[in-house]
């Protein structure tokens, strides 16, 4: 049986790449929320059976000033653990939308978290993968598609532009 994922495809080798990971020790059977918020890039949420919340994630852009103005911020507030994208205005707006800006880097996170987990996904440019989770599960993306599987519990799933 295959699993759907949205593990990243290689890219060319000019592609610059930062990887990142973080690990927060929960405690058994701890009710924990897990928030990833996203621009540019694919979420991927799976629930496990151990007790701590493993978030890794990987930047890629094809200069130096792209890769350094994607800002990557992961912090846990009692049993929130929250991990979010921010990109520099100078990169990934205006600027970038009239052509004399940088592409913003892709970003995708894999996230590996407690089966009962509270977990919301966002992004705007990417795909998400909720799977093997049985509390309140929530995806939601601009342009690609939600994907859930083995999920239990309150589950929802919109995307504007993209497969359910």
């Amino acid at each position: 049986m295959t699993q759907e994922s949205v593990v990243r495809e290689p890219e060319p080798s000019t592609m610059l790449e930062e990887k990142i990971e973080r690990v927060f020790d929960v405690g058994a059977g701890a009710q924990v929320e897990v928030s990833i918020e996203n621009v540019n890039g694919p979420v991927e949420v799976r629930g496990w059976d151990e007790p701590r919340v493993v978030i890794r994630v990987v930047k890629q852009a094809t200069s130096q000033s792209s890769l350094d103005a994607t800002k990557i911020e992961i912090e846990q507030t009692g049993q929130r653990i929250a991990a979010r994208t921010r990109i520099d205005d100078v990169v990934g707006g205006l600027l970038h939308w009239l052509g004399m800006g940088h592409k913003p880097a892709k970003v995708f996170y894999e996230v590996s978290a407690p089966r009962q987990s509270a977990t919301i996904a966002q992004t705007v440019n990417g795909g998400i993968v909720l799977a093997a989770l049985t509390n309140r599960a929530e995806g939601k993306t601009v342009n690609g598609s939600v994907s859930l599987a083995d999920a239990s519990g309150d589950v929802r799933a919109k995307s504007v532009n993209g497969s359910i």
